[in-house]
Order: C-alpha cells, then structure tokens, then sequence
C-alpha cells in the first residue's frame, strides 16, 4: 500500500515537475534549434524515460549471471503480491530520481545559455546568483537532510528556478549576435593554407550567414586562389540575392566581380555583363551612373 501512494506521489511530482520546466522552456523558445516544442520531447525521452527503462532493467534479475543490482528481487517470496509491491516501490523512486534530475540539468542548462549565449546583465546575474541561492538555502538544505541524495535534483529545481525567474522577469531571453572574426582566415591565407582558410570562413559565417564581409572574402579565395570563377561569380550573386545585402555592397561585390573578370579570366564580355547588372538594378542612381561610365570605357579600350 504505502508503495502504491508513493508511486502516485512520484508520478504528481514529476508530472508538476516536467509542466514547470516545459514554461521555462517556452521562454527559451527561440529562432534556433535548442528549445522547440520537438526538442523538449527529445530531451524528456533521454533524459527521464530512458534513465527509468534502465533502472528497472538493472533491477529485473534478468539471470544468474545478470542479477538484481540491488539483490532484493531474488529474496522476495515467490507469490506475486510481495514482487508487484517491490516492482511498483522500486518505479516511484526511479520515476522521482530521475525526472527531479533531469529537471535539475534541464534548468542549469537555461541558466548556463543565460550566461554564455544571452543577453542577460553581468550585474543581473550575479545579483540573483547571490540573492536566491541565499533565500532558498535554508528550505533545501532541510530537504536534502530529510530525503538524502534523492532529493538534490529537486532542491536544485527550486534554487535555479528562483534565479531564473528572477532573470526572466523584464521578458524573453534574447541570443547575443555573434560577430565573425576572420583574422585567423587572413592568417592562413597569408601562409598559403587555402583549404583550412575556406574552411575558417565557412565555420565563421555560421555565426551570421548573410555577413558581407564573409562572403566577399570566401568569392576572392576562389577566384584569386582557386581560381574557379564560376564559383566565385555564384557566391556574388548569391550575395546579392540576400536581403541584409545594401545597395552599396551590391554593387561594390558586382564591380569586384568584373575586376576578377577582367584581370583574371581576360573576359570583357563578362565584365560587361556583370556591370550591366548593376546599372539595371539601380538605374538613374549614382551605382547605375558608376557602371554606365565604366561599361563606356571598356568599349572605349575594345574589351
């Protein structure tokens, strides 16, 4: 009997537990991959079922050579009243541990993205890191005293909790912009490593996948290094494809293209192909003007 009530009492606490964690997720539910509605599913499976499936299978006294961890299984009566009580006892406390535990990563993983990847206040997080840690402490450690380890992920709960409401407070959490840095891209280039200077580039253009600067260095590795145009003039166009791609940018990237062109693939008619783009796209405009004078002095030179 007592067994009975405390699966019961097990499944309401990991059931309340798994409500209050899925609202915190909600919060964090932002533009990337980490905490939608799939993930959180995902997350529960392998962080409490699978835990639980494994914690009765090491307890099923499988065979001789596979016992019960616990050894209590092979000493109970043979009747089925005394194994269901110990199979249902032995469910409410690994229901309890695990989801109190999972809940407890779940909320360090919110507070530690709050430190690494928000835009959350230094001054604020360190306030309420200091404030309800303090507040709380005298309640979990009671907790912990009374329950013993069983208890920790819980107490965890309630103390990480409080510091992120604390930090949730003034709204949903926002995801720092991430700037590219292609100083170690120059570098390699500058020692003739193209491959791993590609490579560099890509891996910083993940952090923002329209930035200019990315793109226009990725364009010159391949005409200039690789000398593949064709995919240097994809890149450029893709580029200016972009909606975060300006005006200026445009048509400074379909002028580098025509440079690379010129000097590189001695193709005039390309060049002015690539000009042309330009002064249809921004016609009665200073770039549409800039390309008209350039495409009239190559006609000028005979390219």
């Amino acid at each position: 009997m007592l067994q009975d009530i405390g699966l019961v009492i097990a499944l309401i606490i990991i059931g309340l537990l798994v409500r209050f964690t899925h609202r915190f997720w909600q919060r964090h539910d932002l533009d990337g991959p980490d905490f939608t509605r799939r993930e959180f599913a995902a997350w529960a499976v392998k962080g409490m079922v699978l835990p639980i499936a494994v914690w009765l299978l090491i307890h099923a006294n499988i065979s001789s050579r596979f016992p019960a961890l616990l050894g209590n299984y092979a000493a109970l009566p043979s009747g089925s009243g005394a194994r269901s009580h110990f199979w249902v006892g032995l469910l409410g406390s690994g229901v309890f541990v695990a989801g109190s535990y999972w809940a407890a990563i779940t909320f360090l993983w919110f507070l530690a993205s709050h430190a690494l990847e928000f835009e959350t206040s230094r001054a604020d997080l360190i306030g309420a890191g200091l404030l309800w840690p303090l507040v709380a402490a005298l309640p979990c450690a009671l907790l912990v005293y009374i329950g013993g380890w069983s208890t920790v992920g819980l107490a965890t709960v309630i103390i990480v909790s409080s510091v992120l409401r604390d930090l949730l407070a003034i709204g949903n959490p926002r995801k720092k912009i991430r700037r590219p840095v292609y100083e170690r891209a120059l570098k390699k280039i500058e020692a003739g490593k193209f491959g791993s200077a590609e490579k560099e580039v890509l891996r910083q253009l993940e952090k923002c996948e329209s930035d200019y600067t990315g793109w226009m260095l990725l364009a010159e590795l391949y005409a200039t290094r690789f000398n593949d145009l064709p995919e240097a003039e994809g890149l450029i166009l893709e580029l200016c494809r972009q909606s975060e791609t300006t005006r200026q940018q445009m048509s400074d990237a379909l002028h580098r293209l025509a440079d690379w062109q010129l000097e590189i693939g001695k193709d005039p008619r390309a060049a002015r192909r690539t000009l042309d783009q330009i002064r249809r796209a921004f016609p009665a405009s200073h770039y549409g003007d800039v390309a008209e004078r350039r495409l009239a002095a190559l006609q000028l030179t005979g390219g």
